[in-house]
């Protein structure tokens, strides 16, 4: 038996036993449920430590120490309002003395 009389043989017999298969019961539609949503929890905010007046600085009003370098990179700005920051960088870099 070659190739096209074998599928012709299988359909002839396909056609044949579709009426004899059982009934498929009929399929039901799902019901449409609405999505759950979930809450993000809110994490509280971590309070800031304070430290004690006995403990570190006895003054709580102390200055924060300057950075010379800011210092100098302010003055060569204010000398030359029309520069850009990064042209001020460069520019009190070639002044600026560490010490």
């Amino acid at each position: 038996m070659n190739a096209t009389q074998m599928t012709a043989s299988m359909t002839a017999s396909s056609t044949s036993n579709v009426d004899d298969l059982p009934n498929k019961p009929p399929v039901l539609e799902r019901e449409k449920t609405e999505k759950v949503v979930k809450e993000k929890k809110v994490r509280a905010k971590k309070q800031p430590v304070m430290k004690d007046s006995s403990e570190g600085s006895s003054d709580s009003t102390e200055k924060k120490r300057e950075n010379k370098w800011l210092n100098e990179v302010r003055k060569y700005r204010d000398a030359n309002p029309t520069c850009s920051y990064k042209d001020a960088l460069k520019g009190a870099k070639e002044h600026y003395k560490r010490e």
